[in-house]
């Protein structure tokens, strides 16, 4: 968790460093092969405000096989923004990461941006994960993302988790995301599910309740 987090601080402030200036690739590429990790961070959010997207593509795929995981996470989570101008090769390419990728905090980025691909084999391939691990931050990744997924499967996976309860720490945080998932995926039998805990002592399974069931009804 905290190295994650002095990653995900780095990440940012690496990025807000090139924001809002235009970068010719050139000079991107240079960062991109710069022995400088934070170098590199910084030539993938770059990367992002290519006039080119397919460039941008190709780039953030090469990207994802770099050495030092700070980058390799940076670069999945750029994905998430970029990879939908072709989110087959996009899918494909997270896929074979995946069989390699031993860092948690990069396998969860991974499960983060297959949510923004909405394509159908994505859900397929989140339920594999979501199954086969025991580490809480790759399943809150997973059950966070399966509402912006779209995929109407999800809400059976969902429900399950909602149902099931959380105990204290960590199987509480995944229940929480379940309930907000559900809000996101929009299917009206979610409500009697959540409504029961609108009066969890838990401030914060309240407030997720009371955003899930806004969305719901609206």
């Amino acid at each position: 968790g905290e190295w994650r987090g002095g990653v995900i601080a780095k990440l940012t402030e690496a990025g807000d460093a090139g924001a809002g200036k235009e970068v010719e690739m050139a000079e991107i590429d240079k960062m991109l092969a710069s022995e400088d990790f934070l170098d590199r961070i910084k030539g993938i959010n770059c990367v992002r405000d290519v006039a080119d997207k397919d460039t941008a593509l190709e780039k953030l795929l090469q990207a994802i096989k770099d050495p030092n995981p700070s980058v390799r996470y940076s670069a999945v989570a750029q994905l998430g923004l970029v990879g939908s101008v072709n989110p087959p090769l996009t899918l494909a390419a997270l896929q074979e990461l995946l069989g390699s990728e031993s860092d948690p905090s990069v396998r969860s980025s991974v499960a983060d941006t297959l949510c923004t691909l909405k394509l159908p084999e994505c859900f397929d391939l989140l339920l594999e994960l979501l199954n086969g691990t025991t580490d809480w931050m790759m399943k809150f990744s997973i059950v966070a993302g399966l509402g912006e997924l779209g995929d109407a499967r999800a809400f059976d996976v969902l429900a399950g988790l909602v149902k099931g309860g959380g105990e204290e720490g960590e199987n509480e945080l995944v229940m929480v995301a379940a309930i907000g998932a559900l809000g996101d995926l929009g299917d009206e039998r979610a409500v009697d599910l959540i409504e029961p805990f609108l009066e969890s002592d838990d401030t914060n399974v309240k407030e997720r309740a009371a955003i899930a069931l806004a969305q719901l009804k609206k």
